[in-house]
């Protein structure tokens, strides 16, 4: 019967699907191969679909539909859409000057999710964002600071939680997240599929303008379409008794080289878009000015600048349209077969990207502009777990508030201390995050460059402390937290070393981690606070104790949406108050959740025995063997045994 019931309401549909996932990309369907494909599944299916109509007769209203037969009301399917690298402020529906850029994101809210204004990242690059995001813990507390630092078995992380509570737990896309011994805990599957990322460089090695990491179109069918594909696919085998799961999409695009498939690639004209966020702005951290420097952007002419930054902001942003695109075949298979009446959608980011503004490419390790920490988060809760539609949260909220978040509607107990708040008394009413405290207004870039609200908007400052404790609560409103960037003592956490192999200049990251190993101060530790109003970023290192001075930043948010005009060295009593308690709060979220108690308990009375350690010399275990073998600082195997353990 269900089987019949699959058929029914999917017949039709397949022919429509497999045009879109091999259209070639260019969202024009091939109307003659949709016919002759339609016509083929109807004279195959023909003598199914009368045996099924009989037969659902017969049992008439003893059966249900598939959404009526799911797991609802008792824990709800999980999907997580994440593209990577996906700013907030370019989509539709937080107010992107790009008109028709994200349809699909825009009328997924409409239809059914709340959009969250202001949510912000742990960390602005890629793996730290993510083992944020999966255990509630802001970066610093475990000091996951390096690009290949990831989740061990012995972490919490909640794919584990799920996996562990009988969810069925599936992954298509890239990884940044579990090491290697994590995963047979964590997941029942996790896959990578092939195909095209980007196409080639714009510009011959010589040209200046070579490391902008602009490429050409891609011309085949990229990753994150087979790997979307592959999980479509699966989506249709889910029974109404199957048991609840979680579908992760970590998904490549728009993440740089800024390239895509067309029409994407050139949808967007460049002299179309609004003046970007001027490169030439005094007050900035050292690293803008160095950026620019390694990557030769300071020596184009004013015009080839403009036009390159222009180009990079419009390829962006059809990478960004294209990631649209590619949820929209989600979003029409959640509908078609019901699932998106069982199933809480989740749509975010790892981070942003500069995309040209401020004359700047791709991240930075401790930039914490709006534009590197804000990124969208969309929550789809379906209606029979209290889910309302196109409403809106202006409060700022963390997104490693997702993991507390699922746990409740999951009805797990967290069994680790871990600093996210739960969002569900948002999805089911945002207009408790839209009292104590909102997010001010989406600015746009005026004609001649200056800042300001978007004509009849306002800004509506928040002053209460009771939608959060303190810290993220306070006399200034709700407040999020985001750090970055690396100690001068943790050299392991730079990027660039010659591990095994030294980068070379034909590499688009060449400048990056050449600039981190030579300017290690323009990449040291930051941290900041954000409320509806103001924003306070902090730098220092051991090696500088000035530091803070120079590079630290405060903007006035209502004022300067754009961040162009640091006053962190302002005079001004009110600023110079205002900073000192922004100050404070952050240090007091930096010291509150500093660390988290390990909550297994051990005896203190067992004794082993007589115990012998014998080891060769001290050295350093690379993190990625678990045999207990590391290296020393000439590259020579250490090899620890025990022995009289019995």
């Amino acid at each position: 019967v269900r089987s019949c019931h699959a058929r029914l309401h999917l017949q039709g549909k397949e022919g429509e699907e497999h045009t879109r996932l091999h259209n070639n990309n260019t969202g024009a369907p091939r109307q003659q191969y949709t016919e002759d494909l339609k016509s083929i599944m109807a004279s195959r299916l023909h003598s199914q679909r009368v045996l099924c109509v009989v037969l659902l007769a017969l049992v008439g209203g003893q059966v249900a539909t598939m959404a009526s037969i799911s797991n609802m009301p008792g824990r709800p399917n999980f999907i997580f859409f994440q593209p990577d690298e996906m700013r907030a402020d370019v989509l539709g529906t937080y107010g992107g000057s790009a008109e028709g850029l994200t349809p699909n994101f825009d009328a997924f809210v409409e239809e059914s999710a709340v959009r969250f204004d202001q949510p912000h990242v742990s960390y602005t690059v890629c793996s730290q964002s993510r083992v944020a995001f999966a255990t509630g813990w802001p970066t610093h507390v475990r000091g996951y600071r390096g690009i290949d630092q990831l989740l061990h078995s012995y972490e919490p992380n909640l794919f584990k939680y799920l996996k562990n509570n009988s969810y069925e737990v599936q992954w298509w896309g890239k990884n940044d997240m579990l090491a290697t011994d994590s995963w047979e805990d964590s997941v029942n599957s996790a896959q990578t599929l092939g195909g095209d990322k980007w196409g080639d460089n714009l510009y011959d090695v010589d040209d200046l303008r070579n490391y902008s990491m602009l490429y050409t179109p891609v011309t085949n069918d990229t990753s994150d379409l087979n790997n979307l594909a592959a999980a479509i696919s699966w989506l249709k085998t889910r029974s109404a008794d199957s048991d609840p799961f979680m579908l992760y999409l970590p998904l490549s695009y728009p993440h740089p080289p800024y390239s895509c498939p067309e029409p994407w690639y050139s949808s967007v004209d460049p002299d179309s878009l609004p003046p970007l966020r001027p490169h030439d702005l005094e007050g900035k951290p050292d690293y803008h000015a160095l950026i620019r420097q390694y990557r030769n952007f300071d020596q184009l002419t004013a015009d080839q600048h403009d036009e390159l930054m222009r180009k990079i902001h419009a390829v962006y942003l059809g990478c960004v349209s294209y990631s649209d695109y590619l949820f929209g075949l989600l979003h029409d298979t959640l509908k078609e077969t019901g699932l998106d009446q069982t199933t809480a959608t989740f749509v975010f980011a790892d981070h942003g990207d500069y995309a040209g503004d401020y004359g700047l490419v791709e991240k930075w390790p401790s930039g914490l502009d709006d534009i590197l920490t804000r990124v969208p988060l969309l929550i789809s809760l379906p209606e029979a777990w209290g889910g309302v539609a196109n409403g809106s949260v202006a409060a700022p909220v963390q997104v490693f508030d997702i993991v507390p978040t699922v746990l409740e509607l999951a009805n797990i107990t967290a069994e680790h201390t871990h600093f996210g708040e739960s969002l569900v008394p948002f999805l089911q009413n945002p207009d408790l995050g839209n009292t104590a405290g909102a997010a001010v207004a989406v600015g746009t870039m005026g004609a001649s460059g200056e800042s300001g609200l978007t004509p009849g908007a306002s800004a509506h400052p928040g002053t209460s402390d009771t939608l959060f404790e303190w810290p993220r609560g306070g006399p200034d409103g709700p407040a999020a937290f985001a750090e970055g960037g690396y100690s001068s003592y943790d050299t392991n956490d730079f990027e660039g070393r010659c591990d095994p192999d030294c980068p070379t200049p034909d590499s688009i990251y060449y400048p990056k981690v050449m600039q981190e190993q030579n300017e290690r101060l323009s990449v040291c530790r930051a941290a900041s606070i954000r409320t509806a109003t103001h924003k306070l970023v902090y730098r220092s290192d051991f090696t500088d104790r000035t530091k803070h001075m120079r590079d630290s930043e405060l903007y006035d948010l209502v004022a300067d949406p754009f961040e162009l005009n640091n006053l962190y060295n302002s005079t001004d009593s009110d600023l110079v108050q205002l900073k000192h308690r922004l100050y404070h709060r952050l240090m007091d979220w930096l010291f509150l959740t500093s660390d988290v108690s390990n909550w297994a308990e051990d005896s203190r009375y067992s004794m082993p025995g007589n115990i012998s350690f014998e080891y060769s010399n001290r050295g350093r275990i690379d993190r990625h063997d678990l045999a207990g073998i590391g290296e020393d600082a000439d590259g020579k195997p250490i090899h620890w045994w025990a022995n009289g353990l019995n």
